[in-house]
Order: structure tokens, then sequence, then C-alpha cells
């Protein structure tokens, strides 16, 4: 949520976590920008989408229809990954 205040301030922000089929999934979504963005550093949606490709997960992130931004994370559970099944 830090990152979506950070590049959407001001916009409503949803998080959705939910256990799917023994998997772990993630959705952040905002309803677009009503101040400037702060354009900020790091390794950002490439360097997140490159970590859960590691983990054997799916990612994808981009604009929603109507206006905002949405990205989505689905995460493989296996034993020893700390999370109950």
């Amino acid at each position: 949520m830090a990152n979506a205040a950070r590049h959407a301030p001001g916009s409503r922000i949803r998080v959705r976590v939910a256990l799917v089929d023994g998997a772990l999934e993630v959705t952040v979504e905002d309803d677009g920008a009503t101040t400037t963005p702060d354009p900020g550093g790091g390794y950002g949606l490439t360097g997140l989408g490159e970590r859960v490709a590691e983990a054997g997960g799916a990612f994808a992130a981009g604009p929603r229809d109507g206006g905002g931004f949405a990205l989505a994370a689905r995460l493989p559970l296996t034993a020893g990954s700390g999370v109950p099944e």
C-alpha cells in the first residue's frame, strides 16, 4: 500500500489477500491519482515480477479500465513455505 500511496496519492486503494486452490493471491488496485505522483526509485514492478516468477508464481500489473492501476500476484504454497495450506 505504501507504493500505491506514493505513486497515486489521494487515491482510494483496495487490497485483497486470499488463499485460493493452494496459492496465495494478492491484488492491489487504486482508482487513479488526484495529485502528481512521486516517481520513486528502486526496482519497481519489474523487480516484483521477477521475485514472484522466482517463487513459481504469476504477476500482472497495468492500468485499469476507467482509470487507476492494478497489480495481481499469485504465489503457489508449498510445504515449508510458512503459510498454512
